[in-house]
């Protein structure tokens, strides 16, 4: 089967490329999502795979082995659906990382033609960040993929400079930064910060909006705890919250990609999924005209 085409969202002119991310409706297996993401208009999705053996008992992960029937699967419905799986999710850099851990979740990507390889890492020892990075750019690259690395005040790489000046450190090309708006308001960070990193650097962003009150890199563990809540299951649709989404966005480049990732847990149950991204890719395309 060849690669799907991940350059087809450069062809579309005139509006935002937006793809829902498997985070907003996390308990909806890919090829549901898959669907739900068709009906409701959107141009791609972004899946959640990590391997089963690096989640906790409690984490939701759909892992596709290389060759699986879930990955074939998974495949055939994108391509049915003329979709493009934006990225893979989550890398998750810890003390005891081994690159080979994420070996298969690299090969099965690849065959889902993403493009994108979603990161965080939870050491905070900037050396072994950077070895690791660097490690796991090298594996992804063999791909065809690269490295998306996403900063959160709860996690080691807690800013946009911090994260940016580790990108440098690596010196590997296929590393790029992840902006979510949500994490980039609660660690403090500000739009002359974005203007500031090399716009390829950037290739697009997650999306959504939150409650006005300010986080930071200050913040107490209890405020870090409810930071980790509030961006699991409980964020705002685009202009129903506080935060300067506007400013954000003007600070990038208008033809940005969005994922747009919202999860909102007490909708569960009284809204159907589709009403759920239907309202998501609405209040998005509102926001950016």
């Amino acid at each position: 089967m060849p690669p799907l085409n991940s350059t087809q969202s450069d062809n579309v002119a005139a509006r935002r490329v937006m793809h829902l991310a498997h985070l907003t409706l996390l308990h909806v297996p890919p090829g549901n999502l898959i669907e739900i993401a068709s009906s409701a208009g959107f141009d791609g999705v972004t899946l959640q795979t990590t391997p089963e053996a690096l989640v906790s008992a409690d984490q939701i992960t759909y892992a596709m082995a290389p060759g699986s029937a879930l990955l074939r699967d998974t495949r055939r419905r994108a391509d049915d659906a003329g979709l493009i799986i934006k990225d893979v999710q989550v890398v998750r850099l810890r003390q005891d990382t081994r690159v080979s851990q994420y070996l298969s979740m690299f090969e099965a990507a690849a065959y889902l033609g993403a493009r994108y390889a979603m990161t965080v890492s939870d050491d905070a020892n900037e050396s072994r960040v950077v070895d690791n990075l660097g490690q796991l750019a090298e594996a992804a690259a063999l791909c065809d993929l690269s490295i998306a690395l996403e900063y959160m005040v709860y996690s080691g790489i807690r800013t946009v400079g911090q994260a940016d000046r580790l990108i440098d450190a690596t010196r590997c090309a296929n590393i790029v930064l992840m902006v979510d708006t949500l994490h980039h308001a609660r660690s403090g960070g500000t739009p002359e910060q974005l203007r500031a990193i090399a716009p390829e650097r950037i290739p697009y962003i997650q999306l959504c909006d939150g409650a006005a009150q300010q986080g930071g890199v200050g913040a107490d563990a209890i405020n870090l705890d409810a930071l980790r809540r509030e961006a699991l299951s409980n964020r705002m649709f685009p202009g129903e919250g506080g935060l300067e989404l506007r400013t954000v966005l003007d600070a990038l480049p208008p033809t940005l990609e969005l994922s747009i990732e919202i999860p909102v847990r007490s909708l569960n149950g009284k809204l159907s999924e589709l009403e759920i991204a239907r309202r998501a890719l609405a209040r998005s395309r509102a926001l950016v005209g």
